[in-house]
């Protein structure tokens, strides 16, 4: 292995990551005719592409020429704020990935400088699991979602590019995605998504019938959204709860900046009525970076079905 290659290895073992990286090119390429491929097979929703995958430059306007690309897989707990209110418990989930991920990459890239030394280092823009699938660095869930050893699906990807000169024993295209072979025969993650987002058919996830992507869309709720479904401020668990692959490897922090683990649950003593529930618990999200408009549509439905 390379040096720059140990430098890594022993890079993430200390901070408890994983960690891949290859040749910028072709990989990013790949990387990219990965979803071109899918969207031209109409696996992939017209809208969501345009709106999500649209907006990646890929190297584009960088002041150095990419050689390597560096992506990292962060373990991620998820955050809990609760609530009283007339002597009763209301829990606003927020999955995770949904909370300091801009903080959490300029950390890792802070270090990682350090560790790639005199070269030039960027954040990447592009699909970070198309291009961790095509490193190796994790493998698909049939919920679409992406799972690393010890780490399960609960893991924020962090991508970069250096013109840091690639190791050797890289692949240089990558290789194919791949999907877990625990998933083969398995459907309780299709059986967990009250939104049919997860079908018998075919192993890509539709993405446009996703209760996590609405949850991210503005305006009203689409019908194919049950009441039943509302319980996180953003985002949703309920396929990763029910995958036996993650089982054990939730773990729960206190729903502030950056808290360490093993703190317990956070606890705002709200008022009695469900306007004063509200406001309070959208200024403990405006802290948290997580307070506009979808968040609070999002937040009111929870509490209408508590």
């Amino acid at each position: 292995m390379s040096a720059m290659g140990q430098r890594l290895r022993e890079w993430a073992r200390t901070a408890g990551y994983q960690v891949a990286w290859g040749p910028a090119e072709p990989l990013l390429s790949n990387a990219r005719a990965d979803i071109g491929a899918r969207a031209g097979a109409g696996e992939l929703d017209g809208d969501f592409c345009r709106e999500r995958l649209g907006a990646f430059k890929y190297c584009e306007g960088l002041a150095f020429s990419p050689r390597t690309v560096i992506m990292a897989s962060v373990p991620r707990p998820a955050h809990r704020l609760t609530a009283k209110a007339g002597g009763e418990q209301v829990d606003l989930i927020i999955p995770p990935t949904y909370l300091h991920y801009r903080e959490i990459a300029q950390q890792v890239r802070h270090d990682l400088a350090r560790t790639v030394k005199s070269a030039q280092l960027a954040l990447l823009s592009a699909p970070l699991k198309a291009v961790a699938a095509r490193l190796g660095l994790v493998t698909y869930g049939r919920n679409n979602i992406t799972y690393v050893p010890g780490h399960g699906s609960y893991h924020q990807l962090v991508g970069f590019v250096t013109d840091a000169e690639p190791s050797p024993e890289s692949e240089p295209g990558g290789r194919d995605p791949e999907a877990m072979e625990a998933c083969e025969g398995c459907d309780l993650c299709r059986r967990a998504c009250p939104t049919g987002a997860i079908g018998s058919d075919r192993f890509l996830l539709r993405g446009h019938r996703c209760g996590a992507l609405a949850t991210e869309t503005e305006g009203a709720w689409p019908e194919w959204v049950p009441a039943s479904f509302h319980r996180c401020v953003v985002g949703c668990m309920l396929c990763q709860e029910a995958c036996p692959e993650n089982a054990g490897l939730l773990r729960w922090e206190t729903a502030a900046p950056l808290k360490p683990a093993g703190k317990g649950t956070a606890t705002a003593t709200m008022g009695e009525t469900d306007d004063t529930l509200l406001a309070n618990a959208m200024r403990e999200l405006e802290a948290l970076g997580l307070a506009d408009n979808t968040v609070e549509r999002n937040v009111k439905a929870v509490l209408a079905g508590r």
